[in-house]
Parts: structure tokens; C-alpha cells; sequence
């Protein structure tokens, strides 16, 4: 049996009566080994320092010991939105003989002090030691056992949420704390990174300006979340509260969002009011970044914008959902979640922020819930682009659709126009009265007139499909204006207009571009212009421009008429398709309205802009600058003469449409030619085997065989495989041509052809000269 002196049973007693006494002494803190970690709110009193001046010697006097208001409950105290410094005193008994660790969970401190006080003398060096490499701030104790301490807690916050605990936890459940606060953030803030990067990258690949607006946001609201819970090192000087720029993430945050919403949506083209809405939250937001740190709270004011552009982009997803908008159904219930899961907290907040639970929401929660946020408007971005990319799809395939079609159209059509062009050719080779030779001449215009309504109707084709290709060929400005007078001059006549060409004859030099394109357009604004003046005159003037490089120049048209001009709210629509400015029913009505369209796109392709100047009844001005080079070579096809082809030479035409044989026929014939005809490949291939021939020309749609099998056996079986091809074909694509020059043809001319221009082409491929 163990003995006990008097003395010891003495000290034994004490101890007792002491422990008694703090234990019902409910501002002290008993710390014990049967816990791991103990919260000092209910012991816990409270001091505000709004002059932030207060020191240590000062507030653990007895002048301020009344001044300390008791908190007894058991939550943290929360001060809203201050910027006084406030202190905090519990007394502290130690009666375990665990390591203990002082941790202060709080949101967004800006200084934090922490001392250790035993009667009255600070002994904070002796018994505490900062943990310098937390993320919250923290204090490694050394307390001493059954001694009475004082603990004193300054902080101050800036004017942001300001919630101050303070709690005692034990090392194993420091380390367990650390361990499960680290890898969650770290997680959370990684996968932001990674979502960032990914969305970055496709911007790059596609170029789609969302996901620029998408990373933004997502290193914004990374930084916001990294603010109440930082995990990086390199990043601490985001997390000085005191800071004049400490609000600015949230702000870009806002931005990027709705500039987000605004791309994702389209809000300018489908909702024009909440596109203004969302522009508005963006300025206003611009120059609240440079104020907002002068300003007292002034993180309500970066709050209550936060939850303006939230409630603002709801609104928005709502207006973009009526018009049938597929993603703003998504967007719609991706901020509904947002909504009910954070705007309760969110207004508590911003209007009562002093009953705002930060550590058990905002501290833990809301870094996922960004996250959760963040991966849904990723996924439906990628739906977004999902859906262009099916859009542009069919759009390609309509469009692909629709060039096959015009193609078709063309070509069948142009079977039958080349009999009439060829017809009339014939009729001006026999003697003709008078009558005649008009009858043949409105023939002939007429003809025309349908081939340059089907050229316009493919070119516009080909310029949505950006598939029109430009020549590069030599030629002078004179003839081509003298064949764009012979192609009006007529329709002046008529009118009794008077049609002048000014300032052509001054530019000598022979030019390198697009004569028949410049041609076109030209006509066109002739044709347009003479179609709608009654009376006066229509008159077209060049004017050179040197440029800085030596063989260049830069050549203005001008086409200016005295008709009945274009009335103002129809200048900005004068230049679309199937569109026709006429005012009155007593005018020509020919023409589709496809002039004008077609003339300013092939403007632009050029290189120039169509623009255009009118008053109703004192006349139009259509006027455009094209740039050009000065070519090498002083002559070009456009003026060399008629040709004539040799007499005697032997002809093979090979064509499926009766009309085409018998008209080829006459007019080779009627030149010089002995001509043989072929309906079909399998009759071109025995007449090549029967007769020697100089040239063939060969249609590529035959009935039986293509004209490239009846080319390939020219090549390799026939007698002569050297002998001159020319593919004749209704296709005018740049696709065919090349297919049939990359086969082996020797030239290339499509119907309906103009007589010169084959007659020209045979004489190139029999003298073995370029004819593509």
C-alpha cells in the first residue's frame, strides 16, 4: 500500500479545489486527452479596435478589461463587413499531454497576431511558435501543464466577410486536417488548370473566340476560390485583403462571363436587350476594379455585381431559350442549379453577412462547386461547337448539293444553247437581206443575253462556295473597253442615249489580270445603267493611280447615268441577290436582279470595292478602284485576228447531242474542214481506227464509254497517239478542266463556244502551243 505525505495529500487537495473551480468557470478552456480538437468561441470575449491603433500592453490592461464583451455561443463570432481591428482573450488551461496546435480557420485575414499571456506577462515566444508554411494561420504550442495562460487574438480583415475562430487542435489532428484540406484544394485547383489549358488549346485549334472568353473565366474564378482556400506558394500576394487591387479576380470573373454568355448565346444577333444588359455589367464592372479599393465596403459593391451578372445571365439563358436556341436550354439549367444552390448564401451575404456560415459553405463547398460549374460550361461549349460543326456540315453538303444542281442545270442547259449560237453563226455564212441580218443579230444578242444570265447565276454559286478562280492574263485596256461599247452600245441606240468611254486611250500599257471579269462587270453597270435612264447620257471614265511598286497601278471606273436614280432605303440592299430598285412598272423589267450582285462580289474578289451614290431622278454613280500589274508581253488573245483554219484538215468531232454533230459539221465544214462525226466513244474508236485524223474534238459525257476511256485508248492503241484532243463539254467548273488537261487533253473548250475561240484552240493544238 502506497503512503501519502500530509504535504502531497496537500497539493493533491489544491489541485482539486482549482480544477473545481475552473471547470465552473465557463471562460476557461480545460484542454484533456479525450479530444483532439476544441473550439474557444463559447469562451471567447470580444474587443473592436475601430482606430486599428490598440497594442497587446494596452488591451490586457484593466482600463480595457470591461470594455471585452463575452461571447458564449458555440459559433465562431462573425463581424460582417469592418475595417476596425478586432481582439479576442479565452483563458487556457493545459491538462493533457498531447502536442496541441492553435489554428484559425479564417476567411481572407489580413493580419493576424497571437499571444500567450501568464500573469500578465507575455510568454507567447516561450510557449508558441508560428507554423510559417500553413495555410491558415497557425501556431505550434509547448503549453505547460496546469498552468493558467491568457490567450490574446488580433486580426483585421479589410472589409470583407470577417469570421474569427480559433480552435485547439492536436498534432495527429493537425496533420489529418492538412493532409485532407491539401490534396482537396490541390485537386480542385489542378483540374481548373487542366480545364483551362484544354479550353485554350482549342481555341487555338478552332478559333472559336468562346473558349478564350472560357479560359479567362477559369483562371478567375481559380483565383477567387484560391483566395479563402490558398494551396500555392508562388500566388500569396493575391491574399494581402489590404491590397487596393484584393477584389479584382471577382470583377474579372464577371467580365469574362458575360462576355462568355454573349459569345455562347449569340445575344447579339437573338437577344439584342440582354446583349446591351451584359455590356453594361462589363462597363460598369471596368472602372469598378480601379475604385473599388477607396471605396468603405467595398466588396459589397464586387458582391452585389457578382450576383447582378448572375442573375443578369439567368435572365439571359431565359430570353435565348423562347427563340428556340438549343444551348441556352443548357446554359437555362446550369445557372437554375447555380441559383438555388447559391443565391440563399449569396444573399445572406451581401445583405446579412454577419449570419454567413463561411466555414461550413463557402470555405469548403464552394471550391467544388466552382469546379462542378466550371466542367459543365466546358461540356456545353463542346455541344455548342458540336452543333456548328453539324451545322456547317449540312450547310457544305446543301451548298455542294446546290453547285451539283446549277451544274446540271448548266450543262443542260447549254447543250441547246450552243445549237442557237451555232445556228446563228451559220446564218450569217449564207446571203442574208436585210431583214434577215436583223433577225440574226437579235438572235445573236439574245443568245448572249441567256449565256451571261447562266454565267451569273454559277458565279454566284461559286463565290459562296469560294471556289471562283481568277485569271491572270495579258491585255489592253482599249480593246477591252471596246468590246464592253460593242456589248452596250446597242441598248444605247435604241434608247437614244448617248454612252461615252473617257480616259481609256491614256493607259497604253498592257495590263496583267482578269480581262473577262473586268469585262463582266463593267457590262453589267452598263446595262444596269442604260436599263434605267430615259434619258441623257451614260458615261464611263478610267483614271490611273501609281502605286509604290514600280509595275504596279491602280485603275478607278467610274460608270455614271442621268436616269431615275435609286431612292435612299434602298442603297443599303442594292447590292443583294434577286434585288431590283425600280420604282416605277413603265421601265424594262429584263434581268433577275443578279447584275449588281454579281458585280460587286467580283469586285471584292478583285480586290476593289463596289460602291455606289444615287438621287432619285438626277441619276446613279456605281464607281470601284482595282489594282493591277503592268505585263511583260505587249500583245494578248483579246486583239490578235480572225483566224482561219487550214483547208483540208481532218476533223473528228465526237458529240452525243444531233444538234451539236450537224451544227460542228457545217460551220468546220464551212471553213475548210473535212469533218467526220461520232455519236458516241465506241464509234470514235472505229473511225480512228479507220482514218487518220489531225484533231479530235471529243465530248467527255458520252452515252456509251466516258471521253476519258476513248482518250486513254487514243494513248495507247490508236495509230497516232500523239494526235491533238480537245475536250468539248458543257461544264464550265475549274474542276473539269483541270481533270481534263491532267488527263491529257490538249485543250479545253466549253459550250456554248465561241467560233473564234475554237478556231484558235485548234490552231494552238495542231502547232503543238499551249491551249489550256
Amino acid at each position: 500500500m502506497k503512503h501519502t505525505t500530509p504535504l502531497s495529500w496537500l497539493v493533491s487537495l489544491l489541485l482539486f479545489l482549482l480544477s473545481q473551480v475552473t471547470a465552473a468557470d465557463t471562460s476557461t478552456l480545460i484542454l484533456t486527452d479525450s479530444q483532439d480538437t476544441v473550439s474557444s468561441a463559447p469562451f471567447m470575449a470580444v474587443l473592436e479596435d475601430p482606430s486599428r491603433q490598440l497594442s497587446l500592453q494596452q488591451v490586457a490592461s484593466a482600463a480595457f478589461d470591461a470594455q471585452f464583451i463575452a461571447h458564449t455561443v458555440q459559433s465562431a463570432p462573425s463581424f460582417g463587413r469592418s475595417r476596425s481591428a478586432y481582439w479576442v482573450r479565452f483563458n487556457l488551461i493545459n491538462q493533457s499531454s498531447l502536442k496541441w496546435y492553435a489554428l484559425s480557420d479564417a476567411f481572407l485575414e489580413d493580419e493576424y497576431d497571437f499571444y500567450l499571456l501568464s500573469e500578465g506577462q507575455d510568454v507567447t515566444a516561450q510557449y508558441a511558435a508560428p507554423v510559417t508554411d500553413y495555410r491558415r494561420p497557425a501556431w505550434s504550442l509547448a503549453l505547460p501543464h496546469a498552468m493558467p495562460l491568457q490567450i490574446y487574438v488580433r486580426a483585421t480583415n479589410g472589409d470583407s466577410a470577417f469570421r474569427l475562430p480559433v480552435e485547439l487542435v492536436t498534432a495527429d489532428a493537425m496533420l489529418e486536417r492538412s493532409k485532407q484540406n491539401y490534396r482537396l484544394y490541390a485537386a480542385i485547383y489542378g483540374a481548373m488548370l487542366a480545364l483551362a489549358a484544354y479550353n485554350l488549346f482549342l481555341f487555338f485549334a478552332l478559333r472559336e473566340p468562346s473558349y478564350l472568353s472560357l479560359v479567362a473565366h477559369i483562371l478567375a474564378m481559380a483565383t477567387v476560390a484560391h483566395l479563402s482556400n490558398p494551396v500555392f506558394e508562388g500566388i500569396k500576394f493575391l491574399h494581402d485583403t489590404g491590397s487596393h487591387f484584393f477584389i479584382t479576380p471577382l470583377y474579372l470573373a464577371n467580365i469574362s462571363a458575360c462576355l462568355f454568355t454573349q459569345q455562347l448565346l449569340q445575344t447579339k444577333q437573338h437577344t439584342p436587350l440582354h446583349h446591351w444588359l451584359l455590356s453594361g455589367i462589363i462597363l460598369t464592372c471596368l472602372p469598378l476594379i480601379v475604385v473599388t479599393g477607396w471605396i468603405p465596403r467595398g466588396t459589397l459593391i464586387a458582391n452585389s455585381m457578382a450576383l447582378i451578372a448572375t442573375l443578369a445571365m439567368f435572365s439571359t439563358s431565359i430570353a435565348a431559350l423562347r427563340t428556340g436556341n438549343r444551348i441556352a436550354r443548357y446554359f437555362f439549367g446550369i445557372f437554375f442549379l447555380v441559383l438555388f444552390l447559391v443565391a440563399p448564401s449569396g444573399l445572406v451575404l451581401t445583405f446579412n453577412v454577419t449570419h454567413w456560415d463561411v466555414q461550413a459553405f463557402y470555405v469548403t463547398a464552394m471550391p467544388l462547386g466552382h469546379l462542378i460549374f466550371l466542367l459543365l460550361l466546358s461540356v456545353i461549349q463542346m455541344e455548342k461547337v458540336r452543333l456548328l460543326r453539324e451545322t456547317m456540315q449540312r450547310t457544305a453538303a446543301a451548298n455542294q448539293a446546290k453547285s451539283s444542281f446549277l451544274a446540271t442545270i448548266n450543262h443542260e442547259l447549254r447543250t441547246p444553247l450552243n445549237a442557237i449560237t451555232s445556228l446563228g453563226t451559220l446564218l450569217r455564212l449564207t446571203t442574208l437581206t436585210p431583214k434577215q441580218e436583223e433577225y440574226v443579230t437579235q438572235l445573236e444578242q439574245t443568245s448572249q443575253h441567256m449565256s451571261r444570265l447562266m454565267g451569273n447565276v454559277l458565279d454566284i454559286a461559286k463565290i459562296e462556295s469560294n471556289s471562283l478562280e481568277l485569271q491572270q492574263e495579258p491585255f489592253q485596256l482599249s480593246i477591252v473597253m471596246r468590246q464592253v461599247h460593242d456589248l452596250t452600245n446597242n441598248q444605247a441606240q435604241k434608247k437614244g442615249l448617248s454612252l461615252a468611254f473617257i480616259g481609256h486611250d491614256a493607259i497604253p500599257e498592257t495590263l496583267l489580270g482578269d480581262r473577262l471579269r473586268l469585262t463582266q462587270i463593267l457590262t453589267n453597270l452598263l446595262q444596269n445603267a442604260l436599263r434605267y435612264t430615259v434619258e441623257g447620257s451614260v458615261t464611263c471614265t478610267v483614271q490611273c493611280h501609281a502605286t509604290a511598286e514600280p509595275r504596279q497601278l491602280r485603275l478607278s471606273f467610274s460608270v455614271r447615268d442621268t436616269g431615275i436614280g435609286i431612292a435612299a432605303e434602298k442603297l443599303s440592299t442594292i447590292f443583294d441577290e434577286f434585288t431590283q430598285a425600280k420604282p416605277t412598272s413603265n421601265l424594262s423589267q429584263d434581268g433577275i436582279g443578279l447584275g449588281l450582285a454579281i458585280s460587286s462580289r467580283l469586285v471584292t474578289c478583285l480586290g476593289g470595292k463596289l460602291a455606289v451614290e444615287s438621287t432619285v431622278g438626277q441619276g446613279s454613280h456605281f464607281f470601284f478602284t482595282l489594282p493591277f500589274y503592268i505585263a511583260h508581253t505587249e500583245a494578248s488573245a483579246a486583239h490578235q485576228p480572225l483566224c482561219q483554219l487550214p483547208q483540208g484538215i481532218r476533223i473528228l468531232l465526237v458529240d452525243d447531242e444531233f444538234m451539236n454533230r450537224l451544227l460542228g459539221y457545217e460551220l468546220l465544214s464551212a471553213q475548210g474542214g473535212k469533218v467526220e462525226v461520232a455519236a458516241d466513244g465506241q464509234s470514235a474508236l472505229l473511225y480512228l481506227q479507220q482514218h487518220p485524223f489531225d484533231v479530235v474534238l471529243l465530248d467527255i459525257n458520252l452515252p456509251d464509254i466516258s471521253g476519258f476511256d476513248v482518250l486513254q485508248w487514243i494513248r495507247q492503241h490508236s495509230p497516232t497517239p500523239n494526235i491533238p484532243v480537245i475536250a468539248l463539254t458543257a461544264h464550265t467548273s475549274a474542276e473539269v478542266k483541270q481533270q481534263c488537261l491532267a488527263a491529257g487533253m490538249n485543250g479545253f473548250l466549253h459550250k456554248p463556244s465561241d467560233w473564234q475561240r475554237l478556231c484558235q484552240i485548234i490552231l494552238k493544238v495542231i502547232n503543238r502551243e499551249d491551249a489550256g
